[in-house]
């Protein structure tokens, strides 16, 4: 399977790139649901002026640090006791916390699961899909280190039919193809899922409990034998059970287009496809930074001075050709990269004057070349970088720099590798897809490290479809022929983000809108997918967004220009990404842009990646170089 990593993880980074940007256009201050899909929102409703309380009297306290209550609209006491509750006690914050942090960090315990509904808190708790499950005289209690439930109860929630056989002890629950019997007094279990029968061994055995006539089972074996998913949060003591696939149908059920885009971007790029033959991909970029700044310029400027005192003039452009070839060995990469820089000589100083620096920029301008090769099978990175002789000359040319990728698993943050891993070969196993339904449900519950407990894990998949679905979901699409297009205007998205700052699962902050608006002069957003014979063949995505910035430096108020743009060819097998961000009167930038365009072409090759540096040169390990 490790076959399909190289040009396969390459270009699906791109698409992930794609939704990436989606999501931060989604959450930036002109995001959120149309009110009109397609509709030209020129005519929406004015933005109510109602308070956002019926209790609010209108009046606007400014921060008193001898009188912060008032701000929080507080009483003095209420303020003490909810945010310095040693003052009350007469102790100093470290002596509080000292003494009190555990019994306030079970009372937060207790409060957040009161919150989601569960009634008891002192044993082990359990929620069915999101939905807290409380249960009557017949409790969860843990044997064997398993946590034991009330079968029945557990079991409806699931909507499994139950059945129990009083002669033989034995209760069978059903959910769908699946079946698992289990036989009170022993430790093991049958369990039934696609025509195949399986004993299962477990942490304890089932039995009834004497006092309530409950049959229990432990949790785990039952949820898992019938399909579902099973999540353990230590912190709340709650075991949540989710019904992956149920859960993944229902957002995809949104995406259905943008999904089959997905698809076929990847299917292009050989994902479960024919591993064996090699990739070959072409990559030319382009970037420019140019900009009219004042080089004195510092934080405490504006106080200091009423404009700028000296004006510099700045230009740096780069240019760079990489060809890549992958195969189920590894990835061979080959490059030049050029840069010529104008100007910076406030930052720099001056280059003709340092020999070092000036050689540095002399190769820059000439082209540096590079070559990166990755072995799979001995899980190895070797890096070709003559220009590195700069800083360590026996960085030479014949010097290679090796890395065994093992190495960086202790502080790099492998997370998306890992979930790209997973959804790829659930893709080729065929018992899963690449779709944005996974890739929210692996992000949420999947990841070994996560900001979501399993007390808002399924709100937060929900509220990032809400977030999402204006950009992506079939419900916004318009379709003219083989051609589906969401396309929102400046007030469009300011409604959909006027909606979404209402959602309670979805933070975004409070704005005064009208004033929003009035500070985002320029905003808009198009996707659009062409399909033909029912197959996406293109896609392109652009977001542009213009926002006015407060100046205290310039005389005039200041903007940021952004702009992104995506175009796929599946057929022809092409990315064309641009970027830029561009200012003008902001923090001593008289005038900046920076811009970046890069076009990809992949095809296959007879082509084969190098395994290995050439024979004879010298390789250095990178913990010599970089103590990590």
């Amino acid at each position: 399977m490790r076959g399909m990593r190289g040009m396969k993880k390459l270009f699906y980074r791109v698409g992930l790139a794609a939704v990436v940007v989606l999501c931060i256009a989604g959450a930036t201050p002109f995001s959120a649901f149309a009110d009109t899909p397609g509709a030209t929102s020129e005519q929406t409703a004015p933005v109510s002026d109602e308070p956002a309380s019926d209790d609010y009297d209108g009046t606007v306290y400014e921060y008193d640090p001898d009188a912060p209550w008032l701000y929080y609209d507080m009483t003095e006491e209420e303020y003490y006791e909810e945010f310095e509750p040693w003052r009350i006690t007469g102790q100093t914050e470290e002596e509080y916390w000292d003494e009190y942090w555990d019994e306030y960090d079970e009372r937060m315990r207790v409060s957040f699961l009161n919150d989601y509904g569960f009634t008891d808190t002192d044993i082990s708790n359990i929620a069915v899909n999101g939905q807290a499950l409380n249960f009557d005289e017949a409790k969860p209690v843990v044997r064997g280190g398993a946590i034991m439930i009330p079968a029945r109860a557990v079991l409806e929630a699931l909507g499994a039919d139950v059945s129990y056989d009083g002669k033989s002890k034995t209760m069978t629950a059903d959910v769908g193809d699946a079946r698992a019997v289990f036989t009170m007094g022993d430790q093991t279990a049958l369990v039934t899922r696609n025509d195949l029968t399986t004993e299962t061994e477990l942490a304890a055995a089932p039995f009834i409990d004497g006092a309530t006539a409950s049959a229990y089972v432990p949790l785990r074996a039952l949820a898992e034998g019938l399909g579902f998913e099973v999540y353990w949060d230590d912190y709340f003591k709650l075991a949540e059970v989710v019904d992956k696939k149920a859960l993944v149908a229902e957002i995809d059920a949104k995406f259905t287009v943008f999904n089959a885009m997905i698809r076929g971007e990847l299917d292009s790029y050989a994902v479960g496809g024919n591993s064996e033959k090699a990739e070959r991909t072409d990559i030319n970029l382009k970037a420019q930074l140019s900009a009219r700044y004042d080089p004195d310029y510092s934080y405490y400027s504006y106080y200091e001075d009423d404009g700028p005192s000296n004006v510099t003039e700045s230009n740096t452009k780069a240019e760079g050709k990489i060809k890549i070839i992958s195969d189920g060995n590894g990835v061979d990469a080959t490059g030049n990269i050029s840069v010529e820089i104008s100007g910076f000589e406030d930052i720099l100083g001056d280059i003709d004057q340092d020999a070092e620096l000036k050689a540095v920029f002399d190769d820059l301008k000439k082209g540096v070349p590079f070559d990166v090769i990755i072995n799979y099978a001995d899980a190895a990175a070797y890096l070709h970088l003559p220009i590195l002789s700069h800083i360590d000359p026996l960085l030479n040319n014949d010097t290679w720099i090796i890395s065994q990728l093992e190495d960086y698993e202790s502080y790099i943050d492998l997370q998306t590798d890992r979930m790209i891993d997973a959804m790829e070969e659930s893709f080729i196993e065929g018992d899963g897809d690449i779709t944005l339904g996974n890739l929210f449900y692996m992000k949420a519950f999947e990841q070994s490290y996560s900001y979501y407990s399993g007390l808002n894990r399924i709100e937060y998949l929900r509220a990032a479809v809400r977030l999402l679905e204006p950009f992506l979901g079939d419900l916004y699409m318009e379709k003219n022929g083989d051609v589906y297009t969401i396309s929102l205007n400046r007030l469009e998205l300011f409604n959909i983000f006027r909606r979404l700052s209402n959602d309670e699962d979805i933070y975004i902050g409070g704005y005064d809108y009208a004033e929003m608006l009035a500070d985002i002069p320029v905003a808009n957003y198009k996707l659009e997918i062409k399909e033909k014979n029912g197959a996406p063949v293109s896609v392109e995505i652009a977001v542009n967004a213009k926002f006015k910035t407060e100046s205290y430096y310039y005389s005039e108020d200041g903007y940021v220009e952004f702009h992104y743009g995506l175009a796929s060819e599946l057929e022809a097998r092409n990315v064309s990404v641009d970027f830029s961000i561009a200012a003008e009167n902001l923090d001593g930038i008289e005038s900046g842009e920076f811009s970046v365009h890069v076009d990809a072409v992949s095809a296959p090759t007879n082509e084969t990646p190098r395994a290995k540096p050439p024979a004879g040169v010298r390789t250095v390990p990178v913990s010599d170089i970089i103590d990590y």
